[in-house]
């Protein structure tokens, strides 16, 4: 995706989209068969890839913190994915759930694109980032109910009111992590997108699909330690990159 702004490179650029078409595929049939406080998790590994294309793509160089946090999410996951396993959930909810849930993450990234357009380089670019990873974790879980739908038919898909949720807000978010893309701070993009995302679509799939790991108590806590340095590793990834005060074409 950081290569949608070289307007001299179509083959590159149809090779970056159709591998983002991809990637939200096998992100939907991830999601089909599983659950979202599973799934999304571990899309923090995202900012671990960012580094190896920031270096051959944009000339970024990569920094002993920046492998350290990488070490940290890989190991976070991984800890996450022995002990992180799901007990309960269901594919969709109230309409009125749903309602709130947009309205509220609506209203905060309003305000959070108003604080971009006052804001410069790194912070600009990590507010977009945020919008957008909250914009596509709530795409994320409107995909459940979608496919749902899908499951009885075609026809059903094109009635549902979560179909064009999801559509529109995976859409809107795409198109804010390209303006964040194109501030030139690839690792603050991704880092914020990566993060973001999963911790909106985990919250929501706890509060309104009912969501669960599955017990005791500590394997619960043990699992929740491991996202959390998951991300933590993430925004170490994002800080050593910006302090060395680099900016790369992106």
């Amino acid at each position: 995706t950081t290569l949608f702004r070289s307007q001299g490179r179509l083959p590159a650029l149809f090779a970056a989209l159709f591998l983002l078409f991809v990637g939200y595929i096998l992100q939907a049939v991830a999601l089909d068969n599983g659950r979202l406080s599973v799934i999304q998790p571990l899309l923090v590994t995202t900012v671990v890839f960012a580094l190896p294309l920031g270096y051959f793509l944009t000339g970024q160089r990569v920094v002993r913190r920046e492998v350290v946090g990488s070490v940290v999410v890989i190991a976070g996951l991984a800890v996450f994915g022995v002990f992180g396993d799901p007990a309960s959930g269901r594919s969709d909810a109230p309409t009125t759930e749903w309602a709130i849930a947009i309205i509220v993450i609506g209203a905060i990234s309003g305000f959070l694109l108003v604080m971009a357009t006052r804001a410069d380089g790194v912070k600009r670019a990590a507010y977009y980032g945020i919008v957008s990873g909250a914009l596509f974790g709530l795409s994320a879980c409107l995909v459940k109910p979608t496919l749902q739908a899908l499951h009885v038919s075609v026809g059903d898909v094109l009635t549902s009111w979560e179909f064009y949720g999801m559509a529109a807000s995976g859409i809107i978010a795409f198109v804010l992590q390209q303006v964040s893309l194109g501030l030139g701070f690839l690792a603050t993009s991704v880092a914020t997108v990566s993060v973001t995302n999963p911790i909106v679509s985990v919250t929501l799939g706890a509060l309104i699909l009912d969501e669960r790991l599955s017990r005791p108590a500590w394997h619960v806590a043990v699992a929740i330690i491991g996202v959390a340095l998951a991300m933590a590793g993430a925004v170490v990834i994002s800080a050593a990159t910006e302090s060395q005060g680099g900016r790369g074409d992106a």
